[in-house]
């Protein structure tokens, strides 16, 4: 642990609390980069999955955590369409 906050964050896939990074789920441009609704907690090792082969089901858990967490904020707009990638649409089959 390098410093006291990470001991009070957790991987939001796996619940490590070890390695934390924190991911922009809709990108790391914009002026609304580093907002709250565009950052979810992973740990190194879920990090480098999203990042090489996240899978439909690891990315509609993290649109669902975010959109309990931060309701109407997220989706937000992401050149001129929802927030809705081909893994999304692909786990639209998926519950609720």
């Amino acid at each position: 642990m390098q410093n006291g906050k990470n001991s009070l964050r957790a991987c939001a896939l796996c619940q490590r609390t070890d390695a934390i990074h924190s991911h922009h789920v809709l990108g790391r441009v914009g002026p609304q980069k580093n907002e709250p609704y565009n950052l979810i907690d992973l740990c190194a090792e879920c990090h480098g999955i999203w990042h090489t082969r996240r899978t439909p089901q690891m990315e509609y858990a993290v649109y669902k955590i975010m959109k309990a967490r931060h309701g109407d904020l997220f989706p937000m707009w992401v050149n001129g369409k929802p927030y809705k990638t081909k893994w999304l649409i692909r786990a639209e089959g998926m519950d609720e």
